[in-house]
């Protein structure tokens, strides 16, 4: 399953926006309340082994690097021609390295995971006893009508991000330090907002926790950003799984439930991308296809169907568009698409064919207003768009796949289903139907589309080896 490492951060500053309130560390301890009285989750919360934690990742950085780091190898950002310290990126990079270290057992990634995580403690500031890691320049917010965020300003997505960094080099080198660090950075997420000091936890007006990604003063002009939201959420899963801390799985339960709440009825938008955030009603864009791993990666930490249902249903509304291969067109006639630089159909015409047609494709993606449709890449069809359709035009083989840890059970109520069998070349080569006189379930790992349909494929029972198509009565 992909993991994230990191959101990208704009550098741009737009004339004209206000001041926000600037966060100050204050010279005296504060007695910070901690923060409470938000709705937990009730379901299972799971210790999830290493390998298939958030960020561990089967494939492995160049040891070389990349992206845009100092002469010490800390990644960094540019804004107005001067490097800046980015703590979000500098605790992802951190964490990838450790994953290739893991994989590899070479020092030099280790050595490059320290060094961004030394520099995290290198600019902590301290408010309340909690460790904050700064931003030393100025971020418009994307979408944001609310002012740009002036330096210094805090991230409760890098807070989990560094919190993610620091338990899992202590779990790498067992040195106290980084054990120190964690244990300082997860107080942040305890502390609730007060005056002007550094935050990274609060509620909303419905008392939900939120893990926020962009603090501000007053304190419901923050973002409610999910999918900053999500990874500093991971960070909490990383802590308490080292430590067993009660106020962390409190913590973590009231996160889980602010998703389950919000993922559907909030941030979907029925067939297009969902939101970035609720304070904004801003598409996510490249951001809903990270939205959709994160939902995949509670359910490897709750084991709860309903996360997986939630990216079943985002991928219905807003397809992962990188996908290449061979569409298959049948005689039935088929209107296709001509659209512009933004998405939008400009043209369309309608064309039949007197057998069974293929193309090659280079992308899938849901046309602006329009259907989920496959992008011709070559031939006598070249730049034109054919709708996906079940029985008239797909995608061959398994596409836009969803794997499941752990495995999902789908239950088949009385009724008759048929599945179906692909060859190695994406082709349904065979079917079968199978009737049930009571509701039957069986073990799923994976999903994807199969002939312009959502399906989960089974190993073994009535349908080893086969694909059997989402619909009425079959559900999770």
């Amino acid at each position: 399953m992909r993991r994230f490492v990191g959101s990208t951060l704009l550098t741009v500053v737009l004339a004209g926006t206000f001041a926000m309130p600037a966060f100050a560390a204050p010279a005296a301890p504060l007695v910070r309340a901690s923060i409470g009285g938000y709705p937990q989750y009730t379901g299972m919360v799971a210790h999830v082994p290493i390998g298939e934690r958030a960020y561990d990742l089967s494939t492995v950085t160049p040891v070389e690097g990349y992206g845009l780091v100092d002469s010490t190898g800390v990644r960094m950002v540019s804004v107005g021609g001067k490097l800046h310290n980015q703590p979000v990126s500098q605790g992802a990079y951190a964490v990838e390295n450790l994953n290739s270290y893991r994989l590899t057992g070479d020092s030099a990634y280790l050595d490059i995971a320290v060094r961004n995580a030394q520099r995290l403690i290198d600019i902590h500031v301290v408010s309340d006893g909690a460790w904050y890691y700064p931003y030393d320049y100025d971020r418009v917010v994307v979408g944001s009508t609310s002012g740009t965020l002036h330096a210094p300003w805090y991230s409760g997505m890098a807070q989990g991000r560094a919190l993610t960094a620091f338990v899992r080099l202590y779990q790498a080198t067992g040195e106290e330090k980084w054990r120190a660090a964690a244990d300082a950075t997860f107080t942040s997420m305890r502390q609730a907002p007060q005056g002007t000091a550094p935050y990274a936890v609060h509620l909303d007006a419905s008392h939900r926790l939120w893990l926020e990604e962009y603090p501000r003063y007053p304190v419901a002009d923050s973002e409610k950003v999910l999918n900053g939201h999500i990874a500093a959420l991971f960070g909490l899963f990383d802590y308490w799984q080292l430590t067993g801390n009660a106020t962390a799985l409190s913590l973590i339960r009231g996160a889980v439930e602010t998703v389950r709440l919000t993922a559907m009825p909030e941030f979907r938008r029925i067939g297009a991308s969902s939101r970035y955030s609720l304070q904004h009603n801003t598409p996510a864009g490249a951001y809903h296809q990270l939205h959709v791993q994160q939902l995949l990666g509670l359910l490897t930490y709750t084991h709860d169907p309903g996360f997986a249902a939630a990216a079943a249903a985002y991928r219905g509304d807003y397809p992962r568009p990188d996908i290449t291969g061979t569409v298959q067109a049948t005689t039935r006639t088929t209107t296709i698409y001509q659209v512009d630089s933004s998405g939008a159909i400009v043209g369309s015409k309608r064309v039949s064919f007197t057998r069974w047609t293929q193309a090659p494709i280079d992308r899938r993606q849901r046309l602006s207003g329009g259907p989920i449709a496959l992008h011709v890449s070559g031939g006598p069809f070249k730049n034109w768009w054919f709708p996906e359709s079940f029985g008239s035009t797909w995608a061959l083989g398994a596409v836009d796949a969803h794997p499941y840890t752990p495995p999902l059970t789908v239950y088949m109520g009385p009724g008759s289903y048929s599945a179906y069998r692909l060859d190695a070349s994406g082709r349904v080569v065979g079917s079968r139907t199978v009737r049930f006189t009571a509701t039957t379930s069986a073990p799923t790992k994976l999903s994807a589309i199969i002939q312009g349909r959502a399906a989960w494929y089974f190993e073994g029972g009535a349908y080893a080896g086969y694909w059997l198509p989402m619909q009425r009565g079959v559900h999770l």
